[in-house]
């Protein structure tokens, strides 16, 4: 593979992909709970509302915020 300006924008999407599902994995998770029913509505509709044309690098920082917000507790 040679590494090019291409390459690494197609790389950078695959990420940004697996940034994304996990974070659709969490809500799913997170949607048994009732008590996260409104903080799962709020990133699905948060999730129907991006746009692709932003800054990616702030959208990726938003994605890890609502993931681990998601994650489960250790208490």
């Amino acid at each position: 593979v040679v590494d090019t300006l291409q390459w690494e924008g197609r790389r950078e999407a695959v990420d940004d992909l697996r940034y994304l599902s996990t974070l659709m994995q969490e809500v799913g998770r997170a949607k048994n709970n009732p008590a996260r029913a409104e903080q799962t509505a709020k990133i699905e509709k948060w999730v129907a509302m991006i746009n692709p044309s932003s800054d990616l690098d702030e959208l990726r920082k938003e994605i890890v915020v609502r993931i681990v917000d998601l994650l489960p507790r250790m208490e």
